[in-house]
């Protein structure tokens, strides 16, 4: 098996390119961020598979978006039923 180690932003940019996908860059640069400090706290590294984390994250205008989106009563809610990535430009990224 053959690996290959990318920067967040080369990451990023991959995400961004995924046309099922759309994500900001702002989104991608978060997603890319917290599998990379995933990484560092296992020690392990993290399988990067852009059609997996499509899967697995959902990017909204606004985390009030999100909990009404998901269904929950408040932001609180959703904070303690998914990991929630937040970006500098109001736009969260929620997983799971």
């Amino acid at each position: 098996m053959l690996y290959q180690t990318l920067t967040t932003n080369q990451a990023a940019h991959l995400l961004m390119q995924d046309e099922y996908a759309r994500w900001s860059y702002e989104a991608a640069t978060a997603i890319c961020e917290w599998l990379e400090d995933i990484g560092e706290d296992t020690g392990k590294g993290v399988a990067f598979c852009p059609v997996a984390i499509r899967c697995d994250f959902t990017e909204y205008v606004s985390a009030e978006d999100a909990w009404l989106d998901l269904g929950y009563e408040d932001e609180e809610d959703l904070n303690d039923n998914h990991s929630v990535l937040y970006c500098d430009n109001g736009v969260v990224v929620v997983h799971g």
